[in-house]
């Protein structure tokens, strides 16, 4: 990546994108100086989960207890505690580890894209929505936004490297032989 950063005869790269499990990639980002935009490939209402962690330890909901499995989850209605993420296979503390770990790295990113519609988690986007626009910690997440919008025209305009990108696939697709599924 260091290559490409310093190749000018390339368009710079203007962003990096990872998975929110990788978080580590944050620090790349960081230290390359490029804005990272997260994927997110669970949807939003998992994400607002993982958030409450450190919450849902405090208040002993965690580790889940197969006694209080149909209790509800106050915190985070309509959930009840069975509703919860679990992973039975590894250590509790390595995985809430993990989890923070994303979830701090994906805040300190330039952006997030969830796997989501509105229609799904109508209210889980409501709420983002209105932190966003309306809420004091809205205003540094609109900033990195709008740095990026930037790089993103860039990219996008006419001879750029998305651009150029998309129609490469595209030529090369169509070069391809068409060639007929035959049943058996």
């Amino acid at each position: 990546m260091v290559k490409l950063l310093s190749d000018v005869s390339e368009e710079p790269i203007s962003c990096l994108i990872s998975d929110a499990f990788f978080y580590f990639t944050q620090a790349v980002a960081d230290s390359l100086r490029l804005p990272r935009v997260v994927l997110r490939t669970g949807g939003l209402s998992s994400f607002v989960v993982f958030v409450a962690f450190p919450l849902l330890r405090e208040r002993g909901y965690l580790p889940i207890q197969d006694s209080q499995l149909e209790e509800p989850v106050a915190e985070l209605p309509p959930l009840k505690v069975k509703d919860l993420p679990v992973m039975d296979n590894v250590d509790p503390d390595s995985f809430y580890e993990i989890i923070a770990g994303m979830v701090n790295e994906s805040k300190a990113s330039s952006g997030i894209i969830w796997n989501s519609f509105e229609e799904l988690e109508q209210l889980e986007i409501e709420r983002c929505i209105r932190r966003l626009m309306v809420e004091k910690e809205g205003e540094e997440i609109r900033d990195r936004i709008s740095k990026l919008k930037d790089k993103a025209k860039f990219c996008l305009q006419q001879g750029g490297s998305s651009l150029q990108n998309l129609d490469s696939l595209v030529s090369h697709i169509s070069g391809l032989e068409s060639f007929v599924f035959q049943s058996q």
